[in-house]
């Protein structure tokens, strides 16, 4: 559908997803009713190859400009659910509903900011129903790789909405409960108006197993081990921290967390009180006195990252820990579609090092997904029975193979939408009525928020691939040029191009202009850069073309 301008009714729900619902991460959704919404998750997708120095991407808000926006609910502290929270609240100006653990790690994030003080943080216990705006919303407990996950559901005048946040089935979750199947089984006895649930792995088949699994298969590896042991997870996979953390103690080793968002989540779930029967962490200084046999690290960078620590253990320039021939690192962790290149690079340092690298397959589960496999969303529907079903959190593939998964479960409505779709629902029916448009922000090296398309983030992508060709002109106030023009290439070879037949036609560009053109700084430099993109328009590598034009005073032409 092409971008319509919405217009809403006072007796239907509306559901927009903003982000999340045609890649994963970047998590964002809006639920209103006779123009009040709330907004379900503000996260952040991370920047791949958008351009140089993008660190993450997140919604364009610009919809919700202007709206009544009654409160923002978050149902997890992941970065993709939480991670925009910091960048966008003054856009959205409303109250943030959270359970005491995502409280505490928004609370650090904001902290960051100048305006963290004004954010008004509404601490909602689990499986507390509130009312937000127009709705009444409710924690459902379920369960998934951090603490505190929330399926919420959304209490309409046309009836009930599951929205699933990020979930799966599991009978041992090391923290938490398990999902409460039975206030499941009760909203398929509400008449469900829908569905509206993670996608991530509906392609996969079966069950994506329990957080109890890994323990074993860890157990088995650090038992084998000779040296030091460094397992890398996701910081945020407290339960996993936790599993690690008891077998390496049960196999006689002390355990030393490294990498700066391992100890922030960390002092976050002891906060909370989910790390209290544990034994102590070790300082640096007390891990570099134990036996290498004696000593497990865990850390950061299971995808790769530059700047994480593990990639700085690869390379010996950790300050706090190190790794070295005979050692043994384990990721307890997956391959994130788009970091297998980094993950490779990063494993084939460790290796040359004499380090063993051990990684999860089928046969040795050292990691097990925090979302939901083909059975347990089959489960889910038998319990639910949803009138309508319409997939989010995943890339174009997952949402189609969730639909499909969704008709043999016989939803009577299953709805294919991406971001920006406007959706409207009553008790009977549910349709796209509009669709507005999907835009997204790039975060600049975490300090600056940028537009996609903004101009200087053009320039960088260019100047990354294909160099830039740099004119200085010294020139009078008259505009005569003064001494010689400067030609200088960065980021092409030397031998490019023959410099002396283009800096002729740079000269001779000037002189066409009149005496009142060449006394303007701006069109001096909009003729060099043109004519220099026409003369070297032959070259491969398409290089920026840039012109400086220094207008030096009477005093300095003299000197």
């Amino acid at each position: 559908m092409r971008h319509k301008t919405p217009t809403f009714d006072n007796e239907a729900i509306y559901f927009i997803p903003l982000g999340g619902t045609n890649e994963i991460g970047m998590n964002c959704n809006l639920y209103g009713y006779q123009d009040q919404w709330i907004m379900v998750d503000c996260g952040v997708a991370f920047g791949g190859n958008l351009a140089p120095g993008i660190t993450a991407t997140t919604i364009n808000p610009q919809f919700v400009d202007n709206k009544k926006i009654a409160g923002l609910v978050i149902t997890h502290a992941h970065e993709d659910h939480i991670g925009a929270v910091p960048w966008l609240w003054q856009r959205l100006r409303c109250p943030v509903y959270v359970t005491p653990f995502a409280a505490v790690v928004l609370r650090k994030k904001l902290a960051e900011t100048p305006w963290g003080n004004e954010v008004p943080i509404k601490v909602v216990q689990l499986c507390s129903r509130f009312a937000c705006g127009p709705f009444e919303v409710e924690f459902a407990t379920i369960t998934h790789s951090i603490p505190e996950p929330n399926a919420v559901i959304i209490h309409t005048k046309q009836g009930p909405i599951l929205h699933t946040g990020d979930w799966k089935f599991d009978p041992a979750p090391q923290i938490g409960t398990e999902t409460d199947y039975d206030r499941l089984k009760a909203l398929g006895e509400e008449d469900c108006l829908a569905v509206i649930g993670d996608s991530t792995n509906a392609m996969e088949k079966g069950h994506s197993g329990s957080e109890g699994e890994v323990s074993e298969a860890l157990a088995s590896r650090i038992r084998q081990a000779q040296g030091r042991v460094a397992v890398t997870s996701f910081a945020s996979n407290v339960a996993r921290i936790r599993t690690i953390t008891k077998v390496a103690h049960q196999e006689g080793r002390q355990v030393q967390l490294v990498g700066r968002s391992m100890h922030f989540m960390v002092e976050a779930a002891t906060q909370c009180g989910y790390m209290s029967d544990l034994p102590a962490f070790v300082t640096p200084k007390q891990a570099r006195k134990l036996p290498r046999n004696q000593l497990l690290l865990i850390c950061t960078g299971s995808q790769g990252e530059p700047a994480a620590a593990l990639q700085k253990l690869a390379t010996n320039a950790h300050r706090d820990a190190r790794i070295e021939d005979g050692d043994t690192v384990i990721f307890s962790s997956r391959r994130i579609p788009g970091n297998e290149v980094g993950i490779s690079i990063l494993q084939n340092k460790l290796l040359r090092a004499g380090i063993n690298v051990i990684e999860a397959d089928e046969e040795d589960t050292l990691h097990v997904s925090g979302h939901p496999n083909r059975d347990e969303l089959t489960e889910l529907f038998r319990y639910v029975r949803p009138t309508t079903a319409i997939p989010v959190h995943g890339e174009a593939r997952h949402l189609k193979a969730h639909a499909e998964l969704a008709r043999t479960c016989q939803v009577p409505i299953v709805l294919e939408v991406y971001n920006g779709a406007v959706v409207r629902l009553t008790s009977d029916s549910a349709e796209v009525t509009a669709q507005i448009p999907d835009e997204y922000y790039l975060i600049d090296n975490q300090s600056y928020l940028a537009e996609r398309n903004a101009d200087y983030l053009l320039d960088r992508q260019r100047l990354g691939h294909s160099g830039v060709v740099l004119a200085i002109i010294a020139m009078d106030a008259e505009g005569d040029i003064i001494g010689d023009l400067q030609l200088s290439c960065i980021g092409l070879p030397a031998d490019a191009f023959d410099q002396e037949p283009l800096i002729e036609e740079l000269y001779d560009a000037i002189d066409d202009l009149d005496a009142t053109q060449v006394q303007d700084n701006a069109l001096v430099e909009q003729a060099v850069t043109t004519t220099m993109r026409r003369s070297l328009r032959r070259l491969s590598w398409s290089p920026l073309y840039r012109c400086t034009v220094l207008r030096l005073e009477e005093e300095e032409v003299a000197a």
